[in-house]
């Protein structure tokens, strides 16, 4: 039928069927042909007209709440990275990163919130909140803190993030090793317990550390003092052995821990806003003074004392002290002489039950004998001595004592031996 009817529109009866269907074949290639061509040249003038689409805004990550313009990173589970330490309720780990392409790239220290159950009420109380809650807010107050200081004897900040189990992690320069393991390393090799490095053929040591590495800590604790103090406008306020991390050789010192500093206006007191908190046997008198003060205290009274920056100086001279006796401040050694550690690692250290021990705390602590035989510890028991004093208005200011330390350094008091052996000092 379809023939017929294309032999009645063409008008031409003179082509047989056969002779037909052979020219519309024909007819059909050519116009199939023809429609190829025409498309064919049609995408070559497209390709040349192309223009690469512009990529579109990467879709930005969700905020945390705090703090305020959040790096989120990518943090492994625990059981890939190597712990470090503990504190009260939280872990550190180290976190090897993979290099990229032409560098290597540093490890980073990672402070992350351990699992917690909600803590139940004391005489009857409704249970409080759970302990995540607020050690996750301190660890958010000190990511803030973190990323607002800039100074080479302060950890340095790298990132924030929440894992998906909701737990926040913050990201810091790895600082090596903490001062506390440094010294319960040398106190085993004082005592023979432990060899350096677990060489069999080190002697032990007779002394704790020479002079020279007690100044060089010292220096670099007051320097990060002093930029906190007078330019950050903040108050350490948990300074100790375990919140000093050395790097290399005691090459860099930097403090680290800073989830209960507290804000302070420019005469160094801290505002009203904020409570000291502190580890125990690191206490200095007047914050212990101002907690008796605060129990009878009733509106009305003559206002409480205020805490200022010199408390961090009274912690600083402990710190110091360590350094030289080897163990914690107000916390005597056991029957076997072994320093006191943390115990477990989800407490804080606390004060013994026995009120001899309590009566101590806020009391400058006695010297080592070792030391006081040997003159070139003079500078360091000085400052120690003046550090402590009971009377925070008596004590050098962080900027004094750097000074102070400075004029040391400039007397070659504080260069690394050429060959040190960890000998006697000289």
């Amino acid at each position: 039928m379809w023939i017929i009817s294309l032999r009645r529109y063409c008008g031409n009866f003179y082509f047989s069927t056969e002779e037909l269907v052979n020219q519309c074949c024909v007819d059909c290639v050519v116009s199939f042909n023809v429609v190829v061509s025409y498309y064919w040249k049609k995408s070559i003038l497209a390709m040349d007209s192309f223009v690469t689409p512009k990529a579109k805004r990467p879709r930005k990550s969700l905020k945390l709440s705090s703090p305020k313009d959040s790096t989120p990173v990518k943090i492994p589970a625990s059981p890939f990275m190597q712990k470090l330490g503990w504190g009260t309720a939280v872990s550190v780990y180290r976190m090897e990163r993979s290099p990229r392409v032409g560098c290597t790239r540093s490890p980073w220290a990672i402070k992350r919130v351990m699992h917690r159950k909600s803590l139940p009420g004391k005489n009857g109380e409704k249970p409080r909140r759970s302990m995540n809650n607020e050690i996750s807010e301190r660890l958010c107050k000190e990511a803030d803190i973190l990323r607002s200081l800039k100074h080479p004897n302060v950890v340095g900040f790298r990132a924030f993030t929440k894992s998906p189990d909701g737990r926040v992690a913050l990201a810091m320069e790895d600082g090596h090793r903490s001062l506390l393991s440094l010294i319960e390393e040398r106190w085993d090799q004082v005592h023979g317990i432990l060899s350096y490095e677990g060489s069999p053929e080190v002697p032990k040591c007779e002394y704790p550390f020479p002079p020279w590495v007690v100044l060089r800590v010292a220096h670099g604790i007051c320097s990060a003092l002093s930029y906190l103090h007078n330019e950050a406008l903040l108050l350490h306020g948990d300074l100790k052995s375990d919140n000093i991390l050395v790097i290399g050789d005691f090459d860099t010192v930097k403090v680290c821990d800073f989830g209960v500093a507290l804000k302070v206006n420019k005469k160094g007191e801290i505002l009203d806003s904020e409570v000291y908190i502190g580890t125990r046997h690191w206490l200095p008198p007047e914050v212990l003074e101002l907690e008796y003060l605060e129990m009878d205290w009733e509106e009305g009274d003559d206002p409480l004392p205020k805490i200022t920056t010199q408390a961090d100086m009274y912690s600083f001279g402990l710190t110091v002290w360590e350094m030289l006796s080897l163990k914690f401040p107000h916390c005597p050694s056991n029957d076997d002489g072994e320093v006191n550690s943390r115990g477990e690692e989800d407490e804080e250290l606390e004060p013994g039950s026995d009120d001899e021990t309590n009566d101590l705390l806020g009391t400058r602590p006695p010297f080592p004998p070792e030391c006081l035989e040997d003159k070139s510890y003079n500078p360091i028991l000085e400052i120690i001595h003046c550090c402590t004093d009971e009377n925070p208005d008596m004590r050098p200011t962080a900027s004094q004592a750097l000074e102070w330390l400075t004029s040391i350094e400039e007397s070659g008091a504080m260069k690394k031996p050429v060959k040190n052996q960890e000998n006697l000092p000289s």
